[in-house]
């Protein structure tokens, strides 16, 4: 198995044409956590404090930490600065909620606050002048890759275009391979794409634990795309079977903008793959998803849905813990985004165990 090197960029099409933004923030001010805390700590000091949402584990899970095969990923729709100011219409969020200067902060903190081992992103359009920097800072490694015709290029006074963004811990992962793919339906592609790392735990006492693959997606959006967001399911499993190769775990996840009524979910839900949904296991009998993970109040009404998930290989990984999700008296009545939260999706934490 050949290992790449961790400064190697894989060929990604549209990763070459993205264009390269200077860092917004001084490298001096994210050189370790603690300094990367103290900046969040200092732009946020009028801001009220951060949604707080605690772990709960899964009934059955060993615990024991995450030492070993036990890792942690993080799944998140953080919400595209350009269209958060464009297009979204969030009537109930201040203004004041969706400044850059503050939100990007807030976003540094939510992401800190669960230290994950894996951040899988979507609508990320300040990859190259914020994430990428002050993740590489912590020790990350990250993969980008953009929509071909993102939607944040038609909103004014953009960053670029929005896409799929992956990060890897370097001390616990080696990248073995990765690549990027614009999602089709029948043959003809879309505008929506998907990102796939195949990682290897670098620490020799895992023993057996194998490699195994991560991806991230954000299927269509809107009512009335049911059909396409069905197609580009059945998509995103055979790309993932290509990517991944006989008997590899998987863990796939993203905005699927797909309630588990829709279609897509079964697709996913039913394939040869034996795929799982990690946060059913937050229900009482393991087969309910939450009741939403995100909660907006938009011009056309206001909206309570699940639409993301974090699907696994369910013979391959057992769930051990999980951010749980927020009452309605603590997400309030401005909904998402507030100023105690930064994007109108929840972040979802999971811990795995490689069986």
């Amino acid at each position: 198995m050949e290992i790449l090197n961790q400064t190697h960029q894989p060929l990604l099409p549209h990763l070459l044409t993205t264009p390269r933004h200077p860092v917004v923030m001084a490298t001096s001010s994210l050189s370790s956590k603690d300094k990367l805390l103290g900046s969040c700590k200092q732009a946020l000091k009028d801001q009220p404090p951060l949604l707080k949402r605690p772990l709960v584990s899964v009934a059955g899970a060993e615990g024991g930490g995450r030492q070993g095969n036990v890792f942690r990923v993080m799944q998140w729709n953080i919400l595209a600065q350009a269209l958060s100011q464009a297009d979204d219409s969030f009537v109930r969020c201040p203004p004041a909620a969706l400044n850059w200067d503050v939100r990007k902060f807030r976003i540094l903190e939510e992401i800190l606050a669960y230290g994950a081992d894996v951040l899988c992103f979507q609508e990320v359009d300040h990859y190259h002048d914020f994430l990428e920097p002050a993740l590489k800072s912590l020790g990350y490694h990250g993969l980008f890759y953009p929509k071909p015709d993102s939607p944040t290029l038609y909103c004014p006074n953009n960053n670029g275009p929005d896409g799929c963004a992956l990060f890897f811990r370097k001390e616990k992962f080696l990248l073995v391979d990765a690549d990027g793919i614009v999602l089709s339906s029948r043959g003809c592609e879309t505008n929506q794409v998907a990102l796939f790392a195949k990682l290897q735990f670098s620490d020799p006492s895992t023993g057996g634990a194998k490699p195994f693959v991560i991806g991230v997606t954000h299927l269509k959006a809107r009512k009335g795309w049911e059909r396409l967001r069905s197609e580009q399911g059945k998509d995103l499993l055979k790309q993932t079977q290509k990517f991944s190769g006989k008997g590899t775990p998987v863990v796939l996840c993203g905005d699927f903008n797909a309630q588990p009524a829709e279609d897509v979910y079964s697709v996913l839900s039913k394939s040869k793959m034996k795929l799982n949904s990690a946060y059913k296991s937050l229900s009482a009998d393991g087969t309910s998803e939450p009741e939403y993970t995100t909660w907006t109040v938009r011009t056309d009404g206001e909206w309570r849905q699940t639409l993301d998930y974090i699907w696994f290989s369910q013979d391959k990984f057992q769930v051990e813990t999980l951010v749980d999700i927020p009452t309605e008296e603590l997400v309030g009545e401005t909904r998402f985004p507030s100023h105690t939260y930064p994007s109108d999706h929840l972040s979802l934490v999971c811990d795995f165990k490689q069986v």
